[in-house]
Parts: C-alpha cells; sequence; structure tokens
C-alpha cells in the first residue's frame, strides 16, 4: 500500500528529472563586448532588422524592444545552432552579445558568433567618410543627419542572397518574402531560445533542437516567438530537397536554379568574393544559374556589403536619387552616376542611405 501511495510521487519526480535533463540550462550563456566602428547608431540597426521581411533568420527584438536577438550556426560543418542576444553597451559605439545553447558555449563558440553578427550587422563598416562628404554635398546632408551612425544590415551570406534574387525574380515582393520563409522552415534548422535570455516566454520544457522539414511552431517575427531559425546551407538545399523547394516555391524553374547555386556555392570560401576585385566577383556571380547582371549586383551589394559600385539596376535606385536630389523627379542615369561618383568606394553605402531615407525622413506639417 505504502509502495502504491508513492508511485505517483516517484513518477513525477522522475519525469521532472527527465524534463531537467532536456531543458536548456538558464546558466548556458556567455558574454562577449562587441565594438562597431563609428559612426554607428544601435537604434537604426534595430529598425532595419525589424523592416526586413526579406531576411526570413534576422531573428526578431527581444521582450522589452531593446535588444536582438538572432539564430547562428557555428563551428565545422554542420556545425551547431547557438542563439545571440545583443544590446547597446554601456559606451558609445559599444555592443554586449550573450551567447546561448543547449550547453554553455565554448569561447570559440562564442568568438565564431560575434564574427557572423559583426559580418551581419555591418559592424566593422567605417561610415565617417560617408558622413563627412555632405559638407560638399547639401543635398544629402539632411539624409546623413537622419542616419547618422546607420550600418545596413547584411544577408547571413552570399548564398543566401543568390537565393534570394532567384526567389525574387518576377514575383511580387509579399509572394517572394512568403516563399524564401518556407524554404527556411522547409530546410533550414529551428532554434529555441535558451531560457537564460528570455525573460518569462520560454515554456517550460522546450527543447532546443527541432528536425527539418517541419514549419515551427512559432515565427521569428514575433515579438514573444520562442523559436528561431536558420537559413539552410547549400548542403542543405542538395537533390533530395527538390519536393521541399518546389513547395516553398510553386515554380520548377526556380528549383532547378536554386539547386544549381547550391551545387556552386558548396565548399566555396566566400571570402574570395568579399576580398576579390568587384569585377572579377560580379562576373562569377552573372555565371551562376538564373542569376545576371541585376541579380549579381544585388548579392554583391545586399550579401557582401561590395558598396564600390552602384547596383543602378536596382529598380528604386534613381527613384531613391531623385526624391533627394531632384524634389521627387526621376534625374536620368548620368547625372545619378555623377552624384554616385563623388562618394567614391562608398557610393553603394550612400545609395543604401537614400533608400532607407523614406523611412527616418520628418514629416512635413
Amino acid at each position: 500500500m505504502s509502495e502504491e501511495r508513492h508511485a505517483p510521487e516517484a513518477r513525477q519526480a522522475a519525469g521532472a528529472a527527465e524534463r531537467r535533463a532536456t531543458e536548456p540550462r538558464r546558466d548556458a550563456v556567455a558574454s562577449a563586448e562587441v565594438a562597431a566602428s563609428p559612426l554607428f547608431a544601435w537604434d537604426h540597426t534595430l529598425a532595419a532588422l525589424t523592416d526586413w521581411a526579406a531576411a526570413p533568420d534576422r531573428g526578431r527584438p527581444t521582450a522589452d524592444g531593446a535588444g536582438w536577438l538572432m539564430a547562428l550556426r557555428v563551428g565545422a560543418a554542420p556545425g551547431r545552432v547557438v542563439v545571440a542576444e545583443l544590446r547597446q553597451g554601456g559606451a558609445e559605439g559599444r555592443l554586449v552579445a550573450r551567447v546561448g545553447a543547449d550547453e554553455t558555449p565554448t569561447a570559440a563558440d562564442v568568438a565564431a558568433a560575434t564574427e557572423q553578427l559583426r559580418w551581419r550587422l555591418a559592424l566593422d563598416l567605417d561610415t565617417r567618410a560617408l558622413h563627412a562628404a555632405p559638407e560638399r554635398d547639401p543635398a544629402f546632408q539632411p539624409v546623413a543627419a537622419a542616419l547618422a551612425g546607420f550600418h545596413p544590415p547584411l544577408f547571413a551570406s552570399a548564398f543566401q542572397a543568390a537565393c534570394w534574387t532567384v526567389v525574387r525574380q518576377r514575383t511580387p515582393p509579399a509572394f517572394a518574402a512568403a516563399s524564401f520563409g518556407r524554404i527556411v522552415e522547409y530546410l533550414g534548422e529551428a532554434v529555441a531560445v535558451p531560457p537564460g535570455l528570455l525573460a518569462s516566454t520560454t515554456p517550460s520544457g522546450t527543447a532546443l533542437r527541432e528536425p527539418v522539414g517541419e514549419p515551427p511552431r512559432s515565427t521569428g517575427d514575433s515579438p514573444t516567438a520562442t523559436r528561431l531559425s536558420v537559413f539552410p546551407s547549400a548542403a542543405a538545399l542538395g537533390e533530395e530537397a527538390r519536393p521541399a523547394l518546389l513547395a516553398a516555391t510553386n515554380n520548377l524553374r526556380k528549383v532547378d536554379r536554386l539547386r544549381g547555386l547550391a551545387d556552386a556555392f558548396l565548399g566555396l570560401d566566400e571570402g574570395w568574393l568579399r576580398a576579390a576585385p568587384y569585377d572579377e566577383v560580379f562576373a562569377w556571380l552573372a555565371r551562376l544559374p538564373g542569376l545576371g547582371p541585376w541579380s549579381a549586383e544585388q548579392v554583391a551589394w545586399r550579401g557582401l556589403g561590395r558598396y564600390e559600385r552602384t547596383p543602378w539596376r536596382d529598380a528604386g535606385a534613381l527613384t531613391a536619387v531623385g526624391d533627394v536630389y531632384a524634389g521627387g523627379l526621376t534625374l536620368a542615369l548620368g547625372s545619378a552616376r555623377e552624384l554616385a561618383e563623388r562618394y567614391g568606394w562608398l557610393q553603394g553605402l550612400w545609395l543604401r542611405y537614400l533608400k532607407a531615407y523614406p523611412r527616418v525622413r520628418p514629416r512635413s506639417g
């Protein structure tokens, strides 16, 4: 009778022990300080990430809105997924990164995560030269003032940017964003935000990782989402991924092109794309399956941060220039080029500022 009376308590204790063994530990978090090159304004980064619907793996704001949570893959392939929380530090241009996982991250994990954050958030981009130029360009002065310290975020990789251009081609932006999100759902990896990085929103018993192929229970766009996603690697878009790619895009031609991109990027050192002469990089990108001059410019601009050229094939480029320099009229391409050339190696950044300006432009009246 005594044994029967204590059986429920024993089972309850065993269940609690099992949950503790599978739940992420609250102390499985490591911290590091990250310095951003000047000028830098964290608020602009938060706003840009929030608005970037084309990047389903961009993460989400923290519950208080002052920080950002992002899932990152670290370590040698296939690696493991960690979650990083980034916040403004005590000093200007200083950020604090906290990295969490199912086990306390190693020093190598933290270093890899902070390196990825530096890349994705363009923290090493020195914008001082861009902000000094408006002294000779009065029309750009209000843009530079409103966006002082803006470091435009980048796609996680050139591969992801290339995939985005394929999905985006001849497709309305909202539908393309939904298709791209489904690629992440079906072929990426979902990861739970460790309890140590949440105020109180992680449900008890949530496992840190889940198999790919199933949509996550909640999206990274929600301020209270407890799961984030990483974009699939080139290896994950192998031949066996065709059914998932078709389900995501509903387009056989795009499936073929995405598969071709995966093969082209498999094993590629993207460091070459970041450092090689622009013309060589552009030529290599333009020859990839489904990519042409427009796509090559977009990958270099939004995926590699190659700002030494202006992507004039971008649909909104001339409009953005005209809004600031011609009172809303569309400038001739030659005139727009002359304006861009004032900014030399930062002319692509100049255009990113012009395109971001409507988000912060003071409203008249």
